[in-house]
């Protein structure tokens, strides 16, 4: 198997101190699906942004294809890793094609502008997600679940080796729930990497690697 993510001993506290992860060693595999389970405040969505550079850990290190990731510039990493956090506290004004759109800009040259190759990805991704049809509609003007599928969308449209994902269900109705897992289990099929955070052991006992 492939190693495409590597964390060594994480350790993070926030301020009291309180020790959220405490030495974390994890390795993620292709083909793997992650799945990180626990009570709410025990540290999941703090492991989480800590895989993806998103908090500077007080000790150990993470790594992407043996690469430091702390090291990597904005780009390289955009190709490597893709984040989906929980929610968005403000979504910028812009349509959802466009926002999914943003999520190819480590694919293109100097000018930025998109391709025939980044127009399909982006369409394959709304599809993928089941929002399509929202293409043309602007952000806040989705519904919760819905903006929460936009969120997937755009980490598939990354291509990214390793997707990280947090609680990407807790919005969803039943059946796009399981559309979930099952899209983030084709993903492994194809030779990525995918971590979860959830809290539905149902859906972790079916999809979990």
């Amino acid at each position: 198997m492939v190693r495409l993510l590597d964390s060594d001993a994480l350790v993070f506290e926030y301020p009291g101190p309180v020790r959220a992860v405490d030495g974390v060693t994890l390795h993620i595999e292709a083909g793997e699906l992650v799945v990180v389970l626990g009570p709410n405040g025990s540290g999941k969505s703090t492991l989480l942004r800590l895989l993806g550079g998103l908090l500077e850990p007080l000790a150990g290190e993470v790594r992407i294809g043996g690469e430091r990731l702390a090291l990597l510039g904005h780009r390289k990493r955009a190709r490597k890793l893709a984040m989906v956090p929980q929610g968005v506290r403000a979504l910028p004004d812009m349509t959802v094609a466009a926002f999914v759109d943003g999520g190819r800009y480590s694919h293109r040259g100097v000018l930025g502008r998109p391709g025939q190759e980044d127009t399909r990805v982006v369409a394959r991704a709304l599809a993928d997600c089941d929002v399509e049809g929202l293409g043309d509609r602007l952000l806040d003007q989705v519904s919760g679940g819905q903006a929460q599928r936009v969120l997937i969308a755009r980490a598939l449209a990354q291509e990214a080796e390793v997707l990280l994902v947090d609680e990407p269900t807790s919005s969803l109705d039943p059946e796009h729930q399981i559309r979930t897992f099952e899209l983030l289990a084709r993903l492994t099929c194809e030779g990525r990497g995918v971590v979860v955070v959830t809290h539905d052991l149902n859906l972790a006992s079916q999809f979990a690697t």
